[in-house]
């Protein structure tokens, strides 16, 4: 009985050693995996903030440009990821923008011409057609001259009214 538990001390020995050799391999590898995280998280961060908050930040800054009218602003597209996607649709947003502003400039420009010309032309027209009526309204007029001038006042009122519908038009695509 006594070298039973003899035996049973020396196992009870051994198992206690194995258990303090495990926990302290353990405790090893918990302290090699928290320092080389400690050494990993600097690169991980730099990396984080290289391929995720910079091309972010540029983004954000070059919003801020289109946001105050500078339609030129572009972004760096950093690489072929969702944030590449996002800076290359930026830029294409941009170029489209680009394009209907300077659209935008030929047609005011365009309606402005369209303006001038129609003033031009309307103040010449409204001489026409009020000589026509004064001549209509004498009496010593033959049929044949007013049959004629009644045509004359017939087609200055349509051009005026083609005159009237073109700045119209103007105006309304100016809003």
């Amino acid at each position: 009985r006594a070298r039973a538990a003899i035996v049973a001390g020396d196992d009870l020995l051994t198992r206690q050693r194995a258990l303090q050799a495990a926990a302290g391999k353990a405790l090893r590898d918990i302290v090699l995996w928290l320092a080389l995280g400690a050494l990993c998280a600097p690169l991980v961060i730099s990396w984080v903030r290289r391929r995720v908050w910079r091309p972010l930040r540029e983004l954000d800054v070059a919003l801020a440009r289109v946001a105050e009218g500078d339609l030129m602003a572009e972004v760096a597209v950093p690489a072929d990821d969702e944030i590449g996607a996002l800076a290359r649709h930026f830029n294409e947003m941009t170029r489209v923008l680009r394009e209907r502003a300077e659209e935008q400039d030929r047609l005011a420009a365009a309606g402005e011409l369209l303006a001038g010309v129609a003033h031009e032309v309307n103040t010449p027209l409204a001489a026409i057609a009020a000589h026509a009526e004064n001549w209509i309204a004498q009496p010593s007029i033959s049929d044949e001259q007013r049959a004629e001038v009644v045509q004359i006042l017939r087609q200055t009122k349509r051009a005026a009214k083609l005159l009237h519908g073109l700045l119209h038009f103007v105006r309304a695509t100016e809003r």
